[in-house]
């Protein structure tokens, strides 16, 4: 490989995309295509501020409307998702649900990993007490 990094185009090779409705797409997947990890970009929550968002944005918001599903999706990711889930949130919105492990922060955006069940009982059976 002339240009770029090996690592990089390795794990560029082991991605999949799919194209679709993933509250309906994600059951579908058979255990051996399942994700490890479900990256969810939900709608944030309606500002309180009185400054007007990006043109852009406000664009966006007027075409998708809110998200009033992405609880429901992220329990679908949830349990579909080898690994983790990772939601990313407004830095000053609520978690989309209840104690994340980690938290990544920026100044605007904050994303929050929770991890699946598989991968906890896996930690929990290779750390015993």
């Amino acid at each position: 490989m002339a240009h770029g990094n090996r690592e990089v185009h390795d794990a560029l090779a082991r991605l999949a995309l799919a194209f679709g409705n993933a509250y309906f797409l994600l059951p579908l997947l058979s255990t051996d295509v399942a994700p490890d990890v479900v990256y969810l970009d939900p709608m944030y929550p309606m500002r309180t501020k009185s400054a007007l968002m990006k043109k852009e944005m406000r664009l966006c918001r007027r075409l998708v409307g809110d998200d009033p599903d992405a609880t429901e999706l992220f329990q679908m990711a949830m349990s579909e998702a080898r690994r983790r889930v990772v939601v990313k949130r407004h830095r000053h919105a609520p978690a989309l649900a209840p104690n994340p492990t980690t938290h990544i922060a920026g100044t605007v955006v904050r994303y929050d990993v929770y991890p699946c069940a598989n991968e906890l009982k896996k930690h929990d059976d290779s750390n015993p007490r």
